[in-house]
């Protein structure tokens, strides 16, 4: 059962992520500029965040090993269970947790705040103000990064865009 709803969580999330990044983003670049894109991918993601936070919560269950990783690091065991997920944050954890973070936060801005807060088996939400800050900054921080990314390429989307426009016109 954890593994169905990890995979449905996970191939939800890559949907709507890709959506965003690969799709609305450069749209929105192109239609109002660099700032009004940063402003509403932000607020999007503020809102998948708090959604994606709010349901990990509500489920009391721990289908991405979150809470027995850190219930593993708080009592000094090592933790039995292996996903691609807990392999990635061991890895990152030791090197630099602010990169960990970011890396998280990039691949949904939810997973940054159930790794971080403290406790483990909490299901508490936004419960701490310094991970709402931490999560708001994270959030600032990978949209800086990628609307950069996509301003840098707008002048070839651009063209492409006026041309999908004025073909849809024409048809």
């Amino acid at each position: 059962m954890k593994i169905a709803r990890f995979s449905s969580i996970f191939f939800i999330n890559l949907a709507v992520k890709e959506a965003i990044d690969v799709i609305l983003n450069p749209i929105l670049m192109a239609e109002f500029g660099y700032f009004i894109s940063f402003l509403i991918t932000t607020v999007i993601y503020i809102l998948i965040g708090i959604l994606s936070v709010n349901i990990y919560d509500s489920s009391q269950s721990d289908c991405l090993w979150v809470e027995e990783y850190k219930h593993s690091k708080d009592s000094g065991k090592s933790i039995i269970v292996q996903n691609r997920i807990i392999r990635f944050v061991e890895k990152w954890a030791n090197k630099n947790k602010y990169i960990l973070g970011l890396l998280l936060s990039f691949k949904n801005p939810g997973l940054y705040v159930i790794f971080f807060r403290k406790g483990s088996y909490l299901f508490n939400g936004f419960s701490e103000r310094k991970i709402k800050i931490l999560f708001l900054v994270n959030i600032i921080i990978i949209n800086v990064y990628w609307n950069t990314i996509v301003y840098s390429g707008m002048p070839f989307f651009i063209l492409i865009w006026h041309l999908i426009k004025k073909l849809y016109n024409f048809i």
